[in-house]
């Protein structure tokens, strides 16, 4: 079992966004699945790519947005959820005026040789 804080994970800047990785292989024991809390600056759009295996879960907690997905866009907010299955390209933009907060669930764990800007 494994119990981490926000307070202490150090964040870091992927793909125009600033991402706390709270559960990977490397800070708990979970073997399958990363667990981390994004946020997009007001206007600011992440850059589009795809993962190759990587299936990622997005659970929006505050702000809007739009969540484009192999070419279709979706508006995003509190509550919104979103599956980003391998292989499909995908961009995130914050549209509001206050940060887009959302969790993320990747399985298997993020891994920047499985995924290419596009």
């Amino acid at each position: 079992m494994s119990v981490t804080y926000l307070k202490d994970v150090d964040p870091k800047e992927n793909h125009g966004i600033v991402l706390y990785e709270l559960l990977t292989e490397k800070n708990s024991d979970a073997k399958r699945t990363g667990l981390a809390l994004a946020r997009v600056k007001p206007g600011v759009s992440m850059t589009q790519h795809r993962h190759f295996v990587t299936e990622e879960q997005y659970y929006f907690t505050s702000g809007e947005g739009i969540m484009s997905l192999g070419g279709k866009d979706f508006p995003v907010s509190n509550g919104s959820a979103v599956n980003i299955p391998p292989g499909t390209k995908h961009v995130l933009k914050n549209t509001g005026d206050t940060d887009l907060e959302f969790i993320v669930i990747s399985s298997p764990h993020y891994d920047p040789k499985d995924e290419e800007a596009v």
